[in-house]
Protein backbone atom coordinates (compact mmCIF):
# COMPACT_ATOMS: atom_id res chain seq x y z
CA UNK A 1 0.00 0.00 0.00
CA UNK A 2 2.72 2.27 0.65
CA UNK A 3 3.76 1.59 -3.19
CA UNK A 4 0.52 3.42 -4.22
CA UNK A 5 0.56 6.39 -2.01
CA UNK A 6 4.19 7.07 -3.88
CA UNK A 7 3.08 7.52 -7.47
CA UNK A 8 1.44 11.03 -6.39
CA UNK A 9 4.37 13.76 -7.79
CA UNK A 10 6.11 16.17 -5.39
CA UNK A 11 5.06 19.85 -6.19
CA UNK A 12 7.88 22.15 -6.13
CA UNK A 13 7.43 25.53 -5.26
CA UNK A 14 9.71 28.00 -7.84
CA UNK A 15 11.35 30.98 -6.42
CA UNK A 16 11.44 33.67 -8.87
CA UNK A 17 14.89 35.55 -9.22
CA UNK A 18 15.20 38.94 -8.15
CA UNK A 19 15.16 40.28 -11.29
CA UNK A 20 12.40 38.64 -12.78
CA UNK A 21 10.20 40.14 -9.43
CA UNK A 22 11.70 43.58 -9.89
CA UNK A 23 10.07 43.26 -13.29
CA UNK A 24 6.71 42.09 -12.20
CA UNK A 25 6.59 44.98 -9.76
CA UNK A 26 7.85 47.27 -11.94
CA UNK A 27 5.13 46.02 -14.63
CA UNK A 28 2.47 46.55 -11.68
CA UNK A 29 3.24 49.70 -11.56
CA UNK A 30 3.16 51.13 -15.17
CA UNK A 31 -0.24 49.24 -15.33
CA UNK A 32 -1.50 50.71 -12.21
CA UNK A 33 -0.38 54.24 -13.96
CA UNK A 34 -2.66 53.59 -17.11
CA UNK A 35 1.31 53.16 -19.13
CA UNK A 36 0.14 49.70 -20.99
CA UNK A 37 2.57 50.20 -23.28
CA UNK A 38 5.50 49.75 -20.72
CA UNK A 39 3.46 46.90 -19.13
CA UNK A 40 2.75 45.10 -22.60
CA UNK A 41 6.73 45.49 -22.86
CA UNK A 42 7.97 44.01 -19.79
CA UNK A 43 5.37 41.13 -20.18
CA UNK A 44 7.34 40.21 -23.58
CA UNK A 45 10.52 40.79 -21.61
CA UNK A 46 9.80 38.37 -19.23
CA UNK A 47 8.22 35.90 -21.92
CA UNK A 48 11.24 36.05 -24.49
CA UNK A 49 14.19 36.40 -21.99
CA UNK A 50 12.82 34.48 -18.62
CA UNK A 51 10.33 32.18 -20.46
CA UNK A 52 7.68 33.51 -18.14
CA UNK A 53 4.18 34.06 -18.81
CA UNK A 54 2.28 36.11 -16.38
CA UNK A 55 -1.88 36.05 -15.93
CA UNK A 56 -3.49 38.99 -14.56
CA UNK A 57 -6.28 37.53 -12.20
CA UNK A 58 -9.04 39.17 -10.10
CA UNK A 59 -7.21 38.02 -7.56
CA UNK A 60 -3.37 39.11 -8.64
CA UNK A 61 -0.79 37.95 -11.18
CA UNK A 62 -0.24 34.20 -11.67
CA UNK A 63 3.01 33.31 -13.21
CA UNK A 64 3.99 30.20 -14.84
CA UNK A 65 7.29 28.92 -17.16
CA UNK A 66 6.35 28.90 -21.26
Amino acid sequence: MGQFFQIIPKIKKEKLSGEVKDLIERREKARAEGDYKTADEIRNRLKEEFDIILEDTKKGIKWKRK
